[in-house]
């Protein structure tokens, strides 16, 4: 969604504005207004839109003052001016100072339709042209300040692949090798089949060697990560293809950083690989696991705690370790439970679940049936006849 600020004197004038951006269908909406300049600059500041729609003539300060003032400051954002005026001069500085557009009030409904979906598709083309740019200057520079990136780049979050399609000349040597044509052409068009716009393909340094950001509002990307791979695989087939993925729910800051361990991963050989230090976030998982789970265990807050999407959390979980989480901590109460029952005879079934993190013995029982076949106490006695 693209955010836009109409400044204007006339409340009145604001009102229409909002209501038409609205109902316009175009992907704008209107983030914040202001009835003089002054105001609008500190909005404009303070909420860094992608649009800005004001009037010239206006108290305290005037359009055309304002824009002067966010050019000094740096800010390029595009200005939209709307006058009641159809003097030479204002359009001549208007384009002097290079707004998007000079608009006449007051303003055809239809036309002002048409034009904010026109400006919107080029807004989206800007930004995403914009994205790739600067996550392809931050993958290999040093890590840049939060306040080096506008803030809807702050706000975004990624999952990061490294691709490897074909053979790559400096890992393998034992298969064929794809054109950079060919390869990209190929790529381009899957990751936009698979994603739209929100994925970017960025060249790696190294030859037949690609990144995909895939955008996070997809909320859980692993999951057409992983189809992505396996159309890649078929694709690209038999000279194979290698997918490493080396973190999720990035910001671009974080891209750097993940860099080394995606490249270990991807040295390993061809396949899907995991990155490392996921691994190694698991192994902690599963001993805070193993160390508390007599207690209420609420898994989407372990997953937070860890660092970790709950989804991808889950997925990663199962792959490691061939159960889901809950059926881990299912198998640690039960042998719990089994050595409770077995080595306290005065202990009840009863106790022996609420101690073993069961508060309903009847769930407690049937969990225990379902997993050795008999009840608790049938379990019991079975085990003290062998001993």
């Amino acid at each position: 969604m693209l955010r836009a600020i109409v400044i204007d004197d006339e409340s009145l004038i604001i009102r229409g504005m909002k209501t038409m951006i609205q109902r316009s269908e175009s992907g704008i909406e209107v983030a914040g207004t202001a009835e003089d300049g002054l105001t609008g600059l500190q909005l404009i500041r303070d909420l860094e839109p992608d649009i800005v729609f004001a009037d010239i003539s206006m108290p305290v300060m005037s359009g055309l003052q304002l824009i002067e003032i966010c050019r000094r400051e740096g800010n390029q954002v595009p200005f939209v001016i709307l006058s009641g005026y159809k003097e030479f001069e204002y359009a001549k500085k208007a384009v002097q100072l290079d707004v998007l557009e000079y608009l006449v009030k007051p303003l055809n409904p239809v036309e002002f339709k048409e034009f904010l979906k026109k400006t919107a598709e080029e807004l989206n083309r800007q930004r995403a042209k914009q994205l790739k740019e600067r996550m392809g200057a931050m993958l290999y520079s040093d890590r840049e300040p939060q306040e080096a990136l506008p803030g809807w780049m702050r706000e975004m979050r990624f999952t990061l692949w490294n691709l490897c399609p074909g053979n790559v000349s400096h890992l393998r040597t034992n298969a064929g090798e794809l054109t950079d044509r060919e390869e990209k052409s190929a790529l381009k068009e899957m990751v936009k089949d698979r994603f739209g716009q929100q994925a970017y393909l960025l060249e790696s340094r190294y030859p037949n060697e690609y990144f995909l950001a895939i955008r996070q509002e997809n909320e859980n990307a692993m999951d057409p990560a992983r189809e992505f791979y396996r159309s890649c695989e078929e694709r690209f087939a038999p000279k194979g293809f290698t997918m490493a993925l080396g973190g999720e729910n990035l910001t671009l800051e974080d891209f750097p950083g993940t860099l080394s361990s995606m490249e270990k991963l991807l040295r390993s050989g061809p396949g899907l690989h995991l990155g490392e230090d996921s691994n190694d976030s698991l192994e902690a998982v599963a001993e805070y696991l193993s160390r508390h789970f007599t207690e209420k265990i609420v898994l989407q807050d372990v997953a937070e705690k860890f660092g970790f999407n709950f989804t991808y959390f889950s997925y990663l979980f199962k792959k490691v370790y061939s159960q889901s989480p809950s059926e881990y901590i299912t198998g640690l109460r039960m042998e719990y439970a089994k050595q409770l029952l077995v080595g306290d005879e005065e202990i009840s079934v009863k106790e022996a679940a609420l101690t073993a993190g069961y508060s309903d013995p009847l769930y407690f029982s049937r969990i225990f049936k379902n997993m050795t076949g008999v009840t608790p106490s049938e379990y019991r006695k079975q085990e003290r006849k062998e001993t």
